[in-house]
């Protein structure tokens, strides 16, 4: 067992593939050792070798919670694979993480069924929210979305069924939403002005909260957004940002889908979460997407995109695992009150 390295990225590509899962691309993985809050030695993972193959990964990087001003050193996990072959060998690898880390809080947002037994055995427990059920959609081409289900491996009538059903509300939605005016405006970077609307929303804020200082968000965006796959926009008034979203794009089975994987605005004005949902289904409708999504969120945001065109639709499952340490933390976490959940906590948005 090891720490994993920069130059690992190769054979850890070849591991994921053959056990049938995806690694987030080069670039991001080289943009994980630029992580404002690494340490001199940085730790970002183990491996389990074997002859010189690794044969087991599980990734982590460090990041930031608030809660009623209190600041959480944390640790987001992904990337948990091992080969099939070496199932049992794994668990020396996933058992000595778990015994030094020192983290106030874990997370895992992506988590498969296998990896979710194995976090659940050391301690790790299911964030039970019923939103992170659900999704809202907007269909931007319709062709492509059928081809798209179709490649889905779900019941042939099934597929037919649910294809007829949402062509027909998205014809609905195509004749009774029109294009909103929005105030909000692209930038390529976060700035002071950002980090004091970050400060006032989350000193105002009762929920536990991914920090988003500016330095953070300039580190986990900033590749995406040079290779024009990732975008922020924000509302400002007097001269003041008063909201803020961001959106990615990913690629599954050669169709590029759009994700709203932030949406935060003071004192949750909805004029301004309609003003950014609307900037980014005019940016979305310009980059060749076949439908726009929101996920991991609240209802009120649910209602806000289904009001501009969405759809709501059940086909993920809920992958968000977390652990604490912390003994108050803890005690916090276990009423849903305190979560305020988005596609940016974890590794969703890599």
């Amino acid at each position: 067992i090891r720490l994993v390295k920069k130059n690992d990225y190769k054979n850890l590509k070849f591991l994921f593939l053959k056990n049938s899962m995806n690694i987030m691309k080069k670039n991001n993985w080289l943009n994980l050792w630029n992580n404002p809050y690494l340490k001199k030695k940085k730790e970002l993972g183990y491996v389990l070798t074997k002859q010189n193959k690794i044969i087991a990964h599980l990734g982590f990087y460090p990041c930031k919670y608030n809660l009623n001003k209190f600041n959480y050193n944390s640790l987001v996990l992904h990337g948990l694979v091992v080969n099939r072959d070496y199932r049992a060998a794994s668990i020396p690898l996933i058992k000595k993480f778990f015994l030094n880390q020192k983290s106030d809080f874990l997370i895992s947002t992506t988590t498969s069924e296998i990896a979710a037994k194995v976090l659940k055995f050391f301690g790790m427990q299911k964030i039970s929210i019923k939103n992170l059920n659900e999704s809202r959609i907007i269909i931007l081409d319709f062709f492509k979305f059928a081809k798209f289900i179709f490649k889905k491996k779900q019941n042939f009538f099934k597929k037919i069924i649910f294809l007829l059903v949402y062509y027909f509300l998205h014809l609905i939605k195509i004749f009774t939403n029109k294009d909103h005016t929005t105030t909000a405006y692209k930038i390529n970077r976060f700035n002071s002005k950002y980090d004091d609307f970050w400060k006032e929303y989350k000193n105002k804020s009762k929920f536990f909260n991914l920090d988003r200082n500016k330095s953070y968000q300039n580190w986990f965006f900033s590749k995406n957004i040079n290779l024009n796959t990732a975008w922020i926009f924000i509302v400002e008034k007097n001269n003041k940002i008063v909201g803020y979203s961001s959106a990615n794009i990913k690629k599954q089975n050669n169709f590029r889908i759009a994700y709203l994987t932030d949406l935060i605005a003071l004192n949750e004005d909805e004029n301004v979460l309609k003003d950014l949902v609307s900037a980014n289904i005019q940016e979305v409708k310009k980059k060749n997407c076949i439908y726009f999504e929101l996920a991991n969120s609240s209802f009120a945001k649910y209602k806000i995109f289904q009001s501009l065109g969405g759809l709501p639709i059940k086909w993920k499952k809920n992958g968000f695992y977390y652990k604490s340490n912390n003994t108050i933390l803890s005690r916090c976490l276990k009423t849903n009150l305190s979560w305020t959940p988005s596609s940016l906590d974890g590794d969703i948005a890599i």
